[in-house]
């Protein structure tokens, strides 16, 4: 297992302490980026779908980190419990077969509604392009299919947690299969 070792720069006005390297990243998204709950274009040449503070749902470790993060595995295990009880218990490889196609039908999501907000984020607010609305609104039908109760939103505190799992993730510290 790897450690990250970083020098703080600033200190927690809440708490005294010096603030991680995490603080600091999220605190410089949030400053670029703010802390938009819904889906988001984040502006750039390749229109990355963004969620919360800064995280890009094409990367696979934050994509994989916050539909962990959002129940999308154990409401998905929950179903498929319920199921066993008539069919017999699953298998890792099935198990496994079941996720890669969360991950599959969630990334078709992505890709059949892709995003165009203009370059400028004056004219248009983060979340108000009929793109990303579009995005959001079938994101949040998507996740209603597993979690009948959620919506596809991430608050800050969600955020925090994706990142640090994002960042442990990324150092080899976190397996999602067991």
């Amino acid at each position: 297992m790897r450690t990250l070792h970083a020098t703080p720069t600033g200190v927690n006005l809440q708490t005294g302490q010096p603030l991680t390297y995490l603080d600091e990243l999220l605190a410089v998204l949030a400053k670029e980026e703010g802390n938009f709950e819904g889906i988001y274009d984040d502006r750039a040449d390749k229109h990355n779908p963004t969620i919360g503070i800064g995280l890009n749902l094409n990367d696979s470790n934050v994509r994989l980190a916050t539909l962990l993060e959002l129940g999308v595995f154990s409401a998905s295990d929950d179903q498929r419990l319920r199921l066993n009880g008539l069919l017999g218990p699953e298998s890792f490889a099935e198990r496994k077969t079941c996720y890669d196609s969360i991950l599959a039908t969630f990334d078709n999501v992505l890709t059949n509604h892709p995003l165009s907000a203009p370059p400028n984020t004056q004219a248009v607010p983060y979340g108000s392009d009929p793109s990303e609305q579009q995005l959001q609104s079938a994101l949040s039908v998507w996740l209603g299919n597993l979690r009948p109760d959620a919506e596809f939103k991430v608050l800050q505190a969600t955020s925090r947690r994706v990142q640090t799992d994002v960042v442990k993730r990324v150092n080899g510290v976190r397996v999602i299969f067991q």
